[in-house]
């Protein structure tokens, strides 16, 4: 089992320049450390990347993400592990401010219905 799960937030980052994130990668690469990643991440990324409108920029990018892919192993996710992280998510969400919660939320569906989800109980 690796040491950490990295989340699409730290391959954003690392894309960004931010420094946590660079030192996160940079201990992956120098092998400092071991890290996993799970399906949804890559399907968040790649969602991201799908709206590159240059085709040399797009590539660019998928790029980087899979070199780093190649130090990682894709870390199964179970139903338990899935809960706690909503429950956690939960958490945090329940601590923001009325207007931040609304923009987490839209942005959460958002994304949930780019990769074609739809949760019950939620009109389309």
């Amino acid at each position: 089992m690796a040491d950490y799960l990295f989340d699409t937030t730290v391959f954003i980052d690392y894309h960004r320049g931010d420094a946590g994130a660079k030192s996160l990668v940079g201990c992956l690469i120098d092998s400092k450390m071991s890290a996993s990643y799970c399906a949804l991440t890559l399907a968040e990324l790649w969602i991201g990347i799908s709206t590159i409108p240059k085709e040399g920029l797009r590539r660019e990018e998928e790029i980087k993400y899979e070199a780093i892919f190649t130090l990682m192993e894709p870390a199964p996710i179970s139903d338990e592990d899935a809960k706690l992280a909503g429950i956690l998510l939960g958490k945090s969400v329940g601590k923001l401010d009325e207007k931040a919660r609304k923009e987490f939320l839209k942005e959460f569906f958002l994304q949930m219905q780019l990769l074609g989800l739809w949760l019950v109980g939620v009109e389309k």
